[in-house]
């Protein structure tokens, strides 16, 4: 249950700059205070950023519940973006196709899970380390190996064969 964050943050890191960008020119032109912080959108600015990002990616949803249940993950997350990208940080992170996701939705849709029968073998073989188990055994106590077979130049199972037909 204890999951890491740092797949999701690696993931959001995708999600700011063109809607970043788009929303300070947006706030210089409507002059409209961001109740959170001066910096953010309202929510007008908010709701078309999202509106925007709806036709970038061809998003639909099936009822107005489902669409304001996802605008208020865009907005959270959005926030979450701009808040990093003020630090920092040796990454930006921006808007992409997963913005209306939650976290939770993002780790349970996007991120590969083991499988229970895969996950349980995660754990160290009864075998000896390989180092240990071929320890002595190299080709230059024993001499060259020969491969077993040996093909003519022209791709022949023959060997003496040495005319190519071509």
């Amino acid at each position: 249950m204890g999951r890491s964050v740092l797949p999701f943050v690696v993931v959001i890191t995708l999600m700011t700059v063109c809607l970043t960008v788009h929303g300070a020119a947006s706030r210089e032109l409507k002059g409209e205070p961001s109740p959170k912080a001066p910096d953010f959108p309202s929510k007008t600015e908010m709701q078309s950023l999202f509106d925007e990002w709806m036709k970038k990616y061809s998003k639909t949803y099936a009822s107005d519940a489902d669409k304001t249940a996802r605008f208020k993950n865009f907005e959270e997350n959005f926030m979450r973006a701009s808040e990093h990208n003020r630090k920092q940080s040796t990454y930006k992170m921006t808007m992409n196709q997963f913005a209306d996701l939650s976290p939770e939705e993002f780790v349970k849709k996007q991120l590969m899970h083991l499988s229970p029968r895969v996950a349980s073998t995660r754990h160290p073989t009864p075998y000896k380390d390989v180092e240990e188990q071929h320890k002595g055994k190299t080709s230059r106590k024993k001499g060259p190996r020969m491969l077993s077979a040996v093909y003519s130049p022209c791709g022949g199972d023959n060997p003496g064969d040495r005319s190519c037909k071509h």
